[in-house]
């Protein structure tokens, strides 16, 4: 597996996470909307159309896309252990403009927004 692989694997991850939810998930919506009224039955109604259009066209479900968390564990043989965080941070990066996702990464001190979502330490 090259890093590409592994680069281009982050990409599909996030983009996944970013344009759809489990099944189990979109049912429970559609039974609240089959008992809800008025308001609530607009905003599910909306949410229902959000999540329909997102995984036809592959663009994230919400404008909040969050900030990407990796939990990553790997054995002390494994041959890209030194350069996972830069393959990790490429992903990251190549994923908000592709998918595209917002960049909402803000460095706490500065202020400095990376427009990738990664910066110092994130």
């Amino acid at each position: 597996m090259s890093k590409q692989d592994v680069t281009d694997g982050i990409v599909n991850l996030i983009r996944k996470a970013e344009t759809e939810l489990p099944e189990d998930v979109i049912e429970s919506l559609k039974k609240a909307y089959e008992i809800e009224t008025v308001l609530a039955k607009t905003q599910i109604d909306a949410i229902l159309t959000n999540i329909d259009l997102a995984k036809k066209s592959k663009r994230p479900m919400c404008q909040d896309t969050g900030i990407q968390t990796f939990f990553v564990e790997v054995g002390i043989d494994f041959p890209e252990i030194n350069s996972l965080k830069k393959v990790i941070i490429e992903g990251v990066k190549k994923a908000t403009k592709e998918i595209p996702i917002r960049p909402n990464t803000m460095d706490p001190i500065t202020g400095e927004n990376h427009k990738d979502n990664t910066g110092n330490h994130t």
